[in-house]
């Protein structure tokens, strides 16, 4: 096992204090003290698919590290966090839906906001961050069919490549929702690991397709993430898991 803290944001979002807004969205201030704490503390980012090939070859990655994930493909997260994580030395992996890029993040009212364009995508990878599949729509993958499971997994990761002339190599579920099925078409379309909602720190190659992550969210203040790179955050959910 491979002790490995996989932070999950979705926005970063910079609207007036009183202004209502998604408790999934951290304000750009609370994440720039997140980045600055981490890295205070000896911590070095790596991509998810260098983390991948980590726990494929069962090879632990030297120093403390951490993975910052951002699902949806907000387009805050060019905004705030590129600059932020270039400034740090620091790389992120970031989940975008492909057909929606460009447009507005619709699949939840709470979470609905500006997306990513392609220029943006295109300079992010370039600055060194990795871009993932988050699919196609944004469905949820255990109530589709096999064949447009196929389209959003497939059509999604040759799209992106084509746009970054570059391999994609790693899935989000969205919804976190997935089962046996859908984690097998998942690495049957090419992926080398896949990330999840379940929670937890310790990664082992068996997990490859369902990644543990620590969600973010406006409640996280320093001494959570703290307790939450920790050991004892794993176990904690360890242990709820052996209680259900």
């Amino acid at each position: 096992m491979i002790s490995v803290p996989i932070l999950t944001y979705h926005g970063i979002d910079a609207r007036p204090r009183g202004v209502p807004v998604s408790q999934l969205f951290v304000p750009p201030e609370q994440f720039r003290k997140h980045v600055k704490t981490l890295v205070l503390r000896g911590y070095e980012s790596l991509r998810m698919s260098e983390l991948a090939d980590c726990l494929q070859d069962g090879v632990k990655a030297p120093g403390k590290r951490v993975v910052f994930t951002f699902d949806d493909g907000f387009r805050d997260n060019y905004e705030h966090v590129l600059p932020l994580l270039t400034l740090h030395g620091c790389v992120g992996t970031f989940f975008v839906v492909v057909h929606r890029i460009g447009g507005i993040g619709e699949w939840s009212p709470k979470t609905a906001g500006p997306l990513l364009t392609w220029n943006q995508i295109q300079e992010m990878y370039r600055a060194g961050m990795e871009i993932g599949s988050h699919t196609l729509t944004h469905p949820d993958l255990t109530r589709r069919r096999r064949v447009e499971r196929r389209k959003e997994l497939v059509d999604s990761r040759k799209i992106l490549e084509d746009k970054l002339g570059a391999p994609v190599h790693s899935f989000c579920y969205p919804f976190g929702e997935f089962n046996e099925e859908v984690e097998r078409e998942v690495q049957e379309a090419g992926y080398t690991s896949a990330c999840t909602v379940m929670r937890g720190n310790r990664h082992g190659r068996r997990d490859l397709f369902r990644i543990k992550r620590i969600p973010m969210h406006q409640r996280n203040g320093l001494l959570r993430l703290i307790y939450r790179t920790s050991v004892f955050y794993h176990w904690e959910h360890l242990i709820k898991k052996w209680l259900i």
